[in-house]
């Protein structure tokens, strides 16, 4: 078809017309299909209130131009101008179709019909309800951004229109249906649940109060008792009450038929609503709505009501035979039993009356069917809503329907089990089904208490592969872990390393049984297990994973005294200045460049002001180093111990820095040294050229006020005042304290030793000593309070020593991820 000129149609795009709907490319052909036999279905019966009927006929308009049924769609729009001759999305829908008909004439009257209708008194109106029309147009559509643009465009035409009572009804349907738990996680409406309910409440009690039409308000009212059941999941009871207006939900029904009892959508949803808790009252208004009009909706709920009444019956004659005393999902029916035949015919009604859309529907007839022992026929149902889920192209709209999907993928295995044999078959449709729990629930965790019975497939797969070969199990166990039954995936690992050694030490199971012992807090097993693999060499883990378990044991032990935690600590402090070398390098280090005095590496160097009298601050460096030392096991040297006289003072400084693999800058608020000053640039540069180590620094404050040199004030940085406080350290043994001189690297110098910072003679005698690993002062620690409700289950002092190291090697606890710098 050819398109028309672009003046007619730039003018058109000024009204709300159906034909330019944009995004209409989400809708593939199938569901337009579907949604052209709705709408006729729907239209046959003619039992909505003018307003809807007209907004139906319009997207039918659209429906059917865009299968290419032309002539079908402008008789259709057609009968909206009989009901509304001044309905701007008619108009602009005919003048469209006429000019694509090659009726160009027609198509410039229906053009200047519509510009006349901006100087009608109206007007405003007119153009708010055409937009209104666009709104419904998309929420018939259905998927999350079709949905989230109803809710825009109605939003709008309300602030433009804020008396128009169908859009109010609208959006408040829009409202209520987005806490559908279907639908609830797409649109994050959780964030603020008091907030929304009130929202969509405000709306529906409006219509419902507003007088204008009796079928409105009874569609109002039954919308409301549905919000209020939705609601009761998420906020309180006297949030309810205040929201709703001290009304409950039978009270809400009651409003909702008093104005609208020959409103066949309004009956059946009160129907609905009511059958879980009062069966009889329920049956008879889902039966008048079938009356009504045999509405899809109505015939499934009455089908399930047929169903309930059936079993509940049966349970009785149980109780009065002291039969076996089975669950209500369990009871056997049957098939000749007058109700039940009755709740089939209507489960197959809503099918068909939904041309095979309706997949609740079909599940509920597998169900019923199952329970009547036709296995084949329940089976039929099953594979049928599995074929057609994955026949639709559009993957938003299969989540409409990923709770009944994963549940039929089970149902048809628990059928095939009992068909035994098709029992390669049964275990095929269970694992999808717990396969496809599995991604759902990960992705989306809103659905598992709606998926709760899919366990019920993963305890029969249990029982099938817990006589069958490893392989089997190793599936299982993959499964157990996704859906993070962690205390089953050890179970099943026990039992793999019965049947061998092999088949316990596989890769990928030995990653999920660490991942488990991390789920489960069993820090120093995952520990232990993973040592012993780094020994045995068989395979490396991800560095992450390792990290992880490295630090989470690390934080275990601190927190109950037990254990080693500083040669933890060091092998992660040493792992990681190792990685960054390597990858920095290519992996080489030339030992030559660090000099003959610097065969060893030192952990930590640090810089810092002449404190002098600063006894605050002195007393923070003091218990900063002796945490580094005492916890983390590592070695520090302060303000460059290797620097001797004698001209070699820039050599050796070279040196000293180099073969550091941290570098801190101590501040606090005194004024920089000059000898501070001068050494920072030199130090910058030096450690961005480093073929070494790279560029690792940590900057250090005493205060906040601090003001940090430009060119470091990117690295990683920590307020000790703030980040020790929580870490108690009861007494500090201090060495030599008029020095400043810290070294772990070599023998303590109390001649002519000098540093670069500290140039005072009188306080170059010796310098505060920290000894190394091998012959370490003894510093008393106070030990870790336990508080299980700090954070990740870790106290306040715990999580500060592991925030502290974590910062040493450029990471944040306890996500582990890297500080940018």
């Amino acid at each position: 078809m050819d398109k028309p000129e672009d003046d007619l149609e730039a003018s058109l795009k000024s009204f709300p017309c159906m034909i330019f709907l944009e995004d209409s490319s989400n809708v593939d052909h199938q569901r337009l299909k579907d949604l052209q036999k709705k709408l006729q279905s729907e239209l046959d019966m003619d039992n909505d209130y003018q307003t809807e009927l007209v907004q139906k006929l319009n997207v039918y308009t659209w429906v059917e131009f865009k299968l290419d049924n032309k002539e079908k769609a402008k008789a259709l729009n057609n009968r909206v101008l009989e009901l509304d001759q001044n309905n701007v999305t008619a108009l602009g829908n005919l003048a469209y179709m006429s000019w694509m008909n090659g009726e160009e004439d027609l198509a410039k009257d229906y053009l200047r019909k519509l510009q006349a209708l901006h100087m009608h008194k109206d007007a405003k109106s007119m153009m708010a309800v055409g937009k209104a029309q666009m709104g419904y147009a998309y929420s018939r559509l259905g998927g999350v951004e079709n949905i989230e643009n109803a809710i825009e465009i109605y939003t709008e035409v309300l602030e433009e229109k804020p008396d128009f009572v169908n859009g109010k009804l609208c959006l408040g349907l829009l409202l209520r249906r987005i806490t559908h738990n279907n639908l609830s996680a797409e649109f994050k409406f959780k964030t603020d649940h008091k907030n929304h309910f009130e929202k969509a409440a405000t709306l529906l009690f409006e219509v419902g109060v507003s007088g204008e039409d009796g079928a409105v308000q009874g569609r109002a009212y039954a919308e409301l008792a549905l919000l209020l059941q939705d609601a009761e999941k998420f906020i309180s009871k006297d949030e309810c009450r205040e929201i709703f207006r001290q009304k409950d939900i039978l009270e809400l029904c009651e409003e909702a038929l008093k104005y609208g009892y020959d409103n066949a959508r309004t009956v059946a949803e009160c129907g609905r609503i009511l059958k879980d808790k009062h069966l009889d009252k329920a049956i008879p208004l889902l039966e008048r709505s079938c009356e009504l009009r045999n509405h899809t909706i109505a015939c499934h709920h009455l089908g399930i009501c047929y169903e309930r009444k059936a079993k509940e019956i049966m349970k009785i004659k149980m109780t009065e035979n002291n039969a076996a005393n089975d669950s209500f999902e369990d009871i056997i029916l049957n098939p000749e039993d007058e109700l039940v035949k009755k709740a089939i015919s209507m489960y197959e009604e809503a099918i068909k009356v939904s041309c095979d859309t309706n997949m609740s529907a079909m599940y509920s007839l597998g169900l019923c069917l199952k329970a009547c022992c036709r296995l084949e026929q329940a089976l039929g149902q099953f594979n049928k809503i599995t074929v057609t889920a994955h026949r639709r192209k559009n993957k938003k709209r299969q989540l409409d329907h990923i709770v009944t999907l994963i549940n039929s993928y089970e149902q048809a295995g628990l059928c095939q089990l009992q068909l035994t044999e098709k029992q390669d078959e049964a275990e095929k449709k269970l694992m999808q089904a717990v396969s496809l729990a599995a991604v759902v629930v990960a992705s989306r965790p809103d659905l598992n208490t709606h998926t709760k019975h899919i366990w019920n497939a993963l305890t029969t797969i249990e029982d099938v592969y817990d006589q069958k070969p490893p392989e089997s199990i190793k599936i299982l166990i993959g499964l157990l872990s996704r859906i993070g039954h962690h205390g089953k995936v050890l179970q099943y690992f026990e039992k793999l390393r019965e049947l061998g050694d092999d088949h316990a030490s596989h890769p990928d199971v030995m990653a999920k049984v660490l991942d488990s012992f991390m789920a489960l807090r069993e820090y120093d097993k995952a520990y232990t297990t993973l040592t012993m693999l780094r020994t045995q060499a068989l395979f490396a883990f991800e560095d992450e994973l390792t990290l992880r378990i490295n630090l989470f044991t690390a934080a275990s032990r601190l927190q109950t005294r037990e254990g080693d935690t500083e040669s933890i600590f060091k092998d992660v402090f040493d792992t990681h200045f190792k990685q960054k070398g390597n990858t920095e390098n290519g992996g080489n280090r030339s030992e030559e460049s660090l000099g003959e005095t610097s065969t060893v590496l030192l952990d930590v160097l640090m810089l810092h002001n002449d404190l002098g009298d600063q006894n605050a601050s002195e007393e923070i460096r003091q218990k900063f180093l002796n945490i580094i030392n005492t916890f983390f096991g590592l070695e520090v040297s302060c303000n460059l111990e290797g620097c001797f006289p004698g001209g070699v003072r820039a050599e050796l400084l070279l040196k000293e820095i180099q073969r550091s693999k941290l570098i801190v800058f101590l501040f606090d608020p005194a004024p920089f040294s000059s000898d501070l000053r001068t050494i920072l640039p030199f130090v910058r540069s030096t450690r961005e050229h480093s073929e070494n180590i790279g560029s690792d620094i940590l900057v250090a404050v005493t205060d906040n006020s601090v003001e940090i040199p430009s060119f470091i004030e990117h690295y990683s940085r920590t307020n000790l005042v703030e980040d020790i406080k929580d870490i108690h350290v009861n007494s500090f043994n201090k060495v030599h304290a008029s020095g400043s001189a810290v070294s772990l690297t070599g023998p303590m110098r109390n001649d002519s030793s000098e540093s670069l910072i500290n140039v005072d003679d009188s306080n170059m005698s010796n310098g505060d000593a920290i000894t190394s690993n091998s012959d370490r002062t003894t510093v008393n620690v106070m030990p870790p309070s336990i508080d299980a409700n700090s954070s990740d289950g870790f106290t306040p002092e715990v999580n500060s020593l592991m925030q502290l190291f974590c910062l040493l090697i450029n990471r944040r606890w306890p996500t582990l991820e890297k500080i940018k710098t």
